[in-house]
């Protein structure tokens, strides 16, 4: 018994194509064969429309028909779709921070736009405490900028790091 991971094929028949090595005379007969097993070990393959890419599938021995490098052992498989999710995770919150840094710094530079605008300016001669917190707020927000820029260099370096620890990490499990 060998597994393998969706990745799409439009048909059944696509999927024994790409999952099975099937040569030579009676090789339509076991292609049905293998069409069969398939929808008998994975009824979800009646809806192949429906099924998301990465959906693991079983792909059970069929006579005349050979696995192809497509498929693998539960124990590779499984790997597989491991070593998918915990990628997508890794991306996902390397996203999510590059995201964060980015509003923080967009944030600072509006608030230096306020303090540098005339409506602001105009509101300082009026009122003076207005006029004696602007220094105060342009420098705040300016190390905010510089900090984010310094965490952003730092987070890259970071995700660099962490995406070679997955590899080395997911190659212990193959």
């Amino acid at each position: 018994m060998q597994f393998a991971v969706y990745t799409g094929d439009k048909t059944v028949s696509d999927l024994v194509g790409r999952l099975y090595a099937i040569e030579g005379p009676g090789s339509k007969e076991v292609a049905q064969q293998a069409e069969a097993a398939l929808l008998n070990a994975n009824p979800e393959l009646a809806t192949l429309a429906e099924l998301p890419e990465g959906a693991p599938l079983e792909v059970p021995d069929v006579p005349g028909a050979r696995p192809t490098g497509q498929t693998s052992s539960l124990e590779a498989a499984t790997s597989g779709i491991v070593s998918s999710d915990l990628r997508d995770a890794l991306e996902a919150a390397v996203d999510a921070l590059a995201a964060a840094i980015a509003k923080r710094t967009e944030e600072a530079n509006d608030t230096l736009e306020l303090v540098k605008s005339a409506e602001l300016k105009a509101l300082a001669k009026d009122v003076p405490e207005v006029a004696d917190k602007l220094p105060q707020i342009s420098t705040e927000a300016a190390a905010r900028i510089k900090e984010a820029e310094t965490l952003k260099a730092h987070q890259e370096q970071v995700a660099k790091d962490m995406r070679e620890d997955l590899d080395a990490f997911l190659a212990l499990l193959r």
